[in-house]
């Protein structure tokens, strides 16, 4: 139904029409009251007519008009008169990307400022729950203030009419400032949805679109942003749906031979088939369009190079790996050894770096083997790979060893293990003991971040992610602090540590307040005999220096190297991408490791699958998803109401988030620097507690409001476990160096003073108080097995050994009688008296429940029972497959040298 000019619609009359799509027109109208221009959407008849449809369109709007963002077209109002559902949005001038790309293609640096812009706007977005759907090049406006993103809200419900499509637009307006062009979608109202040649190849097949559809289109409107053309053409919807499907875009750097490398990656990344290989975030997105942009590299045709895969070998290439070796050392003293690109097989049960947050592998300084952590039946052992050889072999004595590294004579090997620094000799051995760690900050918990050996014969280390660089002889002895952190002057945390030659001092990774990803990071140096650290690349991780006079470090899964004066310990040139494809930590951090002679070792990118998801079970095993997997969460708690779920989300700098139960929209609460981790809603589910690295811990407001306020302190770390049901007591777990975990109760009234309640030599922790607030469920190891015993508050005896046949992070039911706890991969339950006496045996509940390719791994406090007892909140997570080898470039340096000239 046309509008005529002077038409009123509530207080805004039509000024003049706009243009129209298949899922309705668009006028220019005033707002009589304020005086403004607006831009007013009408829904179609079709669609009005329906009451489920208007329902939706009216919650939509309130939804998307909650996006309150300079790069958003904001949503002003939503109104209905005579029949008539519109919404009222902010008028824009301008022209659309769709009229710019008329004239052709946009300059690379024009094409990532755009890009960037509209990567805020869908951050913005997919952080409130909200998918766009329907990006294109008609949906963004460029407007003298810069971007806007235009037309928020692809419908996920199905809508009875014309065919039904369960994706149809409520709150689309293809054609908000301008009407059909030569860019126009080839799809019609009911049908196809959105516009075709943007769509991902989920929304095609009819699957749940996500953030990453939204990634997907706007790598589809970056590379035409690039090139002035679309990535998948067709002359019809059929043939572009299957060229989505089944083909690759012809290369940007064929069409624009100019384009560099990084950029291309980029787009790449986002046009891949499967969600799991784009990036998972617009903010990652950014981060790296941000760094093409500030530090450009080298163009594709400048320093033409092969790639892993042309000169990869098939694994188990033991016997070619030795002859690379020995050809190069038969070579004449005056001819340059050629750079050789291999894969060596590795033994099954190689961890892989993408479900970790530190090193897994090294590779010795004098480049003849390498050694890797390995994992069989639960346990983690060392295993030591000659490079000339066919197979590592497992290493004695490293039982539980993880975050391996080298001494500079290639002779030794460092490692922590339950909580004690060892080395073990190469040459064959038992390990020593260099140094217990429960002196340091975490009371040598498992927050060990790595270290590096000197030529000295001491080692510096990071005992715990915000703890300072440590160090000890490597002979044995007390650690000392060597630099300590500083927030104030965002100083949070050193990681990744380097000792670089010739005495100039040590080179690491530091950690600033704001940082979320590993992007956000700094590669920063401390030169001997200065008491600040100086900070050398901006936007980068693991930096490391090559005696060919190169920086490198990493940034989103490429290694990158820059030209660099280690005299005036100075960088001195452009950064390059030299190697990409290295598979990434859930911060996105790139471990890679490089010998003196220039031999180069990294596990290649095997795709990942998205962080765990939060889902909702019920006791038969179904799975309803909470979350997407955009995230990573780990400790949670579940709000007494049962809607609300409370979750430390893993970063650089982990934060508290909340999400709904039954929509999975995210609310972050916390952003202060340093990890806020174990989360715990009090019991009128008002605040939600967490604890700190540092021995404090915080409330604050459940909306989110207001600032924390911290409710207690101590030497040792501190972390909630639970509120007792009245509200006046808050159980919390203490690290003790020396007792491993206590359990305290503290009185939330006068002065808070904490008494002890389980504190005894064996490692206690999970304290759950009961629904009457009589008794207190927790776990504990004096046995020699981790089991679950409850014990009445305010006396000492009492206490009922529950599980018999092991048991940890129990739970309880809100009748008091059901008590849950996790036995290895399952959830048990058992029923006790009043006397807290098991009645029967422990029943299994769940069996290890599933989700597509994730499954609930039972080794942290992963589920929380809903309220009436019948479903649980459970983290499922990837299963990360096992690297069946690394790459290897041998003689890398010859690459490196040609790629990144240093005069």
């Amino acid at each position: 139904m046309a509008l005529t000019n002077r038409t009123k619609l509530g207080p805004y009359e039509i000024v003049a029409p706009l243009g129209a799509g298949g899922m309705g027109e668009v006028y220019r109208a005033k707002d009589t009251r304020l005086g403004r221009d607006v831009a007013i959407k009408v829904l179609p008849p079709h669609l009005s007519a329906s009451p489920e449809v208007r329902e939706r369109f009216e919650r939509e709007a309130r939804a998307i008009s909650s996006l309150n963002h300079a790069r958003i077209c904001t949503l002003h109002d939503v109104g209905h008169q005579e029949g008539v559902d519109f919404l009222v949005m902010e008028y824009l001038e301008g022209e659309s990307l769709a009229e710019r790309l008329r004239k052709g293609a946009l300059p690379l640096k024009e094409t990532v400022k755009i890009g960037m812009e509209v990567c805020e706007a869908l951050d913005v977005a997919h952080r409130a729950g909200i998918v766009h759907r329907d990006l294109k090049p008609g949906n963004i406006m460029l407007t003298k203030s810069g971007t806007k993103l235009m037309d928020f809200g692809l419908a996920k419900a199905s809508v009875a009419s014309g065919g039904g499509s369960g994706n149809v637009p409520l709150l689309s307006a293809a054609a908000t400032v301008s009407g059909a062009s030569p860019m126009s979608p080839l799809t019609t109202a009911g049908q196809v949805i959105g516009t075709i040649q943007y769509m991902s190849p989920e929304q095609i097949e009819g699957k749940e679109a996500d953030a990453r559809s939204d990634i997907f289109a706007l790598g589809a409107v970056l590379y035409e942003m690039a090139t002035g053309k679309r990535p998948f053409e067709g002359k019809s919807q059929i043939s572009v749906a299957s060229a989505i499907l089944e083909k690759e875009p012809e290369p940007i750097s064929v069409l624009q031979p100019l384009t560099p490398p990084s950029f291309e990656r980029v787009v790449g990344a986002c046009l891949a088939k499967n969600p799991d290989d784009r990036f998972q975030s617009a903010l990652d997105l950014k981060l790296e369009l941000k760094w093409i942009a500030e530090a450009p590299i080298a163009t594709a045709v400048a320093a033409p190079r092969k790639r892993w895969r042309e000169w990869a070998w098939a694994l188990f290439a033991g016997v070619a790996i030795a002859s690379a070796f020995w050809g190069i050392s038969a070579r004449s003293s005056n001819q340059k050894p050629a750079p050789t690109h291999l894969s060596i097989a590795l033994a099954p049960g190689a961890i892989s770096s993408a479900d970790q947050f530190n090193d897994k592998f090294a590779i010795s300084p004098d480049g003849s083997w390498i050694v890797y952590v390995v994992a069989r039946g639960g346990r983690r052992q060392l295993f030591l790979r000659a490079i000339r050889e066919s197979e590592g072999k497992p290493i004695n004595g490293t039982d539980d060893a993880d975050q391996p590294f080298v001494s500079p004579d290639s002779l030794w090997i460092a490692f922590v293990s339950g909580g004690t620094l060892k080395k073990v000799p190469v040459s064959g051995g038992s390990s020593i003991a260099i140094c217990s760690l429960s002196s340091t900050p975490g009371g040598g918990g498992t927050g060990f971040i790595g270290g590096a050996w000197r030529p000295d014969n001491t080692i510096v280390f990071v005992p715990q992610f915000d703890a300072g660089i440590w160090t000890v002889s490597a002979s044995g002895g007390t650690p000392q602090l060597f630099l300590n952190t500083d927030p104030e002057k965002d100083r949070i945390a050193y990681i990744d540590l380097q000792v670089l030659p010739g005495n100039k001092g040590i080179l690491f990774t530091l950690v600033p307040g704001r940082a979320m990803r590993a992007e956000e990071e700094d590669v920063a140096v401390l030169e001997t005999g200065a008491a600040e650290p100086r900070i050398l690349i901006r936007g980068g991780s693991n930096g490391r220096y090559a005696r060919t006079g190169h920086l490198l470090y990493a940034r989103g899964g490429a290694l990158l190297a820059v030209p660099f004066d280690l005299s005036r310990l100075a960088v001195t040139g452009t950064p390059v991408s030299a190697i990409d494809g290295l598979e990434r930590n859930p911060v996105g951090n790139s471990p890679y490791s490089v010998s003196e002679n220039g031999t180069l070792v990294y596990e290649p990118r095997a795709g990942l699958k998205g962080g765990p998801r939060l889902v909702l079970v019920d006791r038969k095993g179904s799975v309803r998803p909470i979350t997407d997997g955009s995230g990573y969460p780990q400790e949670f708690s579940l709000s007494p109401d049962g809607r609300s779920v409370a979750a430390d989300v893993v970063a650089v700098n982990n934060d508290v988030w909340t999400y709904d139960v039954a929509h999975g929209t995210p609310l972050r609460l916390t952003f202060e620097p340093g990890d806020e981790v174990f989360p715990q809603w009090t019991a009128d589910g008002t605040r939600i507690a967490f604890g700190t690295r540092t021995g404090k811990m915080f409330w604050k407001l459940a909306d989110g409001t207001g600032e924390r306020e911290e409710i207690s302190r101590g030497e040792y770390p501190r972390y909630p476990g639970s509120f007792s049901p009245d509200g006046k007591m808050l159980a919390f777990v203490e690290i003790h160096p020396s007792r491993q975990r206590d359990i305290w109760l503290m009185p939330l009234d006068g002065d808070r003073r904490a008494q002890p309640f389980q504190t005894t030599d064996a490692d206690e922790w999970a304290p759950k108080f009961s629904s009457d607030g009589h008794r207190v469920a927790y776990a504990s190891n004096e046995t020699g097995r981790d089991e679950v015993y409850v014990r009445p508050i305010g006396s000492s005896g009492g206490r009922k050994q529950i599980s018999t046949e092991g048991g940890t992070w129990p739970a309880w039911a809100r009748n008091g009688r059901e008590l849950f706890f996790l036995k290895g991969d399952k959830l048990a339950a058992v029923t006790l008296d009043a006397e807290s006496n098991p009645v029967g045996q422990a029943r299994v509940v769940l069996d290890a429940p599933k989700l597509a390719d994730l499954q609930f791994q039972a080794d942290s406090p992963w589920y929380d029972v809903m309220p009436e007892g019948e479903h649980f909140v459970m983290l499922l997570s990837p299963q990360y497959p096992s690297p069946t080898h690394y790459n290897i470039v041998v003689n890398w340096f010859e690459e490196l040298k040609q790629l990144v000239p240093t005069r």
